[in-house]
């Protein structure tokens, strides 16, 4: 039970920080560049949180 609490921790929480810390450090030359890595960050992090929110409400077999 514990490693999947921290597998849920890792994921809900480090890889949106990944990507904040690679869209905050992005050195594109177009605009239009930039804004596909955006929405691409913000369209995989909107997944990530909507998945960990709704293992959230399942619950959980014990066996």
């Amino acid at each position: 039970m514990l490693l999947m609490t921290l597998l849920m921790l890792l994921v809900c929480i480090g890889l949106p920080l990944a990507y904040a810390w690679r869209v905050f450090t992005l050195d594109e030359f177009t605009e239009a560049a930039w804004l596909l890595i955006v929405a691409d960050a913000t369209v995989f992090v909107t997944l990530v949180l909507l998945v960990g929110d709704m293992a959230g409400h399942l619950p959980v077999m014990q066996s």
